[in-house]
């Protein structure tokens, strides 16, 4: 019950939050017309009132009182859960490679000896992403488990 509170409230927060931006682009009428009558009365700026619905790319958000109801609320935390996934497997995606790259590395040699270098400049049919064609590239997998380790590259080497 305290988890589905805090989330209610956190989607509440994300709604109001998103609602202040969409405030401060769309010009809104001036005056209160529920305060016109009151000598004693705060003035509210226009626009700071909870619309009933929004309008937003995950659909039609409905609030009472300024809440989101729970088909609103599902709908957030749906579109977090898929944004946290995004994120996952964005942030994923380099050490995944460096396991690929690792694995083919100690297919060719052993690590801490076999440094692959490529024998020709990079052009537009390398299999690669944005590769520069002036960059000599090579790869290599360095095991330091051992201590530090000198390398030495000998004389009239590409790169």
């Amino acid at each position: 019950m305290r988890n589905r509170n805090r989330r209610t409230i956190f989607a509440a927060l994300i709604i109001l939050a998103t609602l202040l931006a969409i405030h401060c682009i769309v010009p809104q009428p001036s005056g209160s017309a529920s305060s016109a009558g009151y000598k004693m009365s705060t003035k509210i700026p226009p626009g700071i009132a909870m619309p009933d619905t929004v309008e937003t790319r995950l659909g039609t958000l409905k609030f009472f009182d300024g809440f989101p109801d729970n088909a609103s609320v599902e709908k957030l935390y749906d579109n977090l859960d898929f944004q946290r996934a995004v994120q996952a497997y964005l942030l994923g995606l380099a050490p995944v490679s460096q396991v690929a790259n690792r694995k083919g590395i100690l297919e060719v040699g052993p690590a801490n000896t076999t440094v692959p270098i490529f024998e020709q400049m990079m052009n537009a049919r390398s299999i690669f992403l944005t590769p520069n064609n002036n960059t000599p590239y090579t790869w290599f997998w360095l095991d330091l488990r051992n201590g530090p380790l000198v390398l030495e590259v000998p004389p009239k080497t590409l790169g």
